[in-house]
């Protein structure tokens, strides 16, 4: 079964109808046998037999989830862990489901990410077409004519020989890039947390996770030291994860523990104060969560707007300076005429 690969849609289809079942009362084998008489895929009808399997000898969901790691990581194993010993497995569940449509750190960076890639990419192509294919044939006009060239096409010259030479290293060096950058999520995010306004918008989607999970918890009544490092745990943000795992042990105060967050908003720690002086934490935190995502998208618009901006300049500078180079010389020439 590890060998198989689950499309986001699944596990959210697998989470939701799993949460339904449960709110009617349903047991998790019977459950089990109720996802396999229609599965939406081989895969899923696989996963339901053997979870089957595996439930009837841990009798617990997170463990039957354990040998799944492809797919079911340790903070939502955790966090189906506290909802089992509370038994609100239902709203954990429902959770999940509906936690990547709203809370998404994956669909912000998408939506960041892909115009500059897509930029970047076309970019990179072009200037690879320019030195490898068409610098060289002009090269070799300029040199039969044994006339002085100036520094810029020198310049490219000397970068196009290298490309052409080393070519393959230029492919291995960018292949794993791209390879490190998809494998490695703590290398990614340390490398994405460097970009500004992005930075930004990031630490707000990672807080409205954090605050949209402890509001489900809480309203399950859940309020040990345990639950907020499990909610925690269940941070996509790797980075802030680990650093939140450690800042929150040994706390029971919810809103003691957020002040620790360094980028954690006053206004928001103000209203959370007064919400646990009014017994209403749990509603404050799903509404605070929402103003969070609203921040994240509008740090994300200003990023989007600046990075085009500058994208466009770089990318003229850069294929402008490659034209003018190539085609010096010629004015040059024209010019002594």
């Amino acid at each position: 079964m590890a060998k198989h690969r689950f499309h986001a849609s699944q596990i959210k289809y697998f989470w939701h109808e799993l949460s339904m079942l449960q709110q009617q009362g349903k047991s998790l084998l019977s459950s089990f046998e109720y996802l396999s008489i229609d599965p939406v895929s081989q895969q899923q009808d696989a996963l339901m037999l053997s979870l089957f399997e595996a439930y009837q000898k841990n009798a617990s969901l997170a463990d039957a989830l354990s040998a799944y790691p492809q797919f079911i990581d340790q903070g939502t194993l955790s966090l189906i862990r506290l909802g089992e010993s509370q038994r609100c497995l239902a709203s954990i569940l429902s959770h999940l489901a509906h936690r990547k449509d709203h809370f998404s750190v994956m669909r912000v960076l998408l939506k960041a990410l892909s115009y500059p890639v897509i930029v970047i990419f076309t970019c990179v192509l072009l200037s690879l077409i320019l030195l490898i294919f068409v610098m060289p044939m002009f090269a070799e006009m300029y040199l039969s004519m044994r006339q002085d060239l100036p520094l810029p096409t020198l310049l490219f010259m000397g970068i196009a020989d290298w490309l052409v030479d080393f070519w393959w290293l230029v492919v291995s060096c960018m292949f794993g890039l791209v390879l490190l950058f998809k494998k490695n999520k703590l290398v990614r995010f340390q490398l994405l947390l460097r970009i500004p306004i992005l930075k930004t918008s990031l630490q707000f989607m990672t807080i409205s996770e954090l605050l949209y999970t402890m509001g489900v918890v809480l309203s399950q009544g859940s309020k040990s030291k345990e639950s907020l490092v499990v909610v925690a745990s269940t941070l996509s943000n790797p980075v802030y994860r680990e650093e939140w795992q450690k800042a929150f042990q040994g706390q029971d105060d919810v809103v003691a523990c957020l002040r620790q967050i360094s980028f954690f908003p006053d206004a928001f720690t103000r209203m959370l104060s007064a919400a646990k002086e009014a017994h209403l934490l749990h509603e404050a935190c799903p509404y605070l969560a929402a103003q969070a995502v609203e921040l994240a998208n509008d740090c994300l618009e200003r990023f989007n707007i600046w990075s085009r901006l500058f994208l466009m300049i770089t990318v003229g500078v850069l294929i402008g300076s490659m034209v003018i180079a190539i085609y010096w010389p010629i004015f040059q020439m024209t010019s002594g005429i």
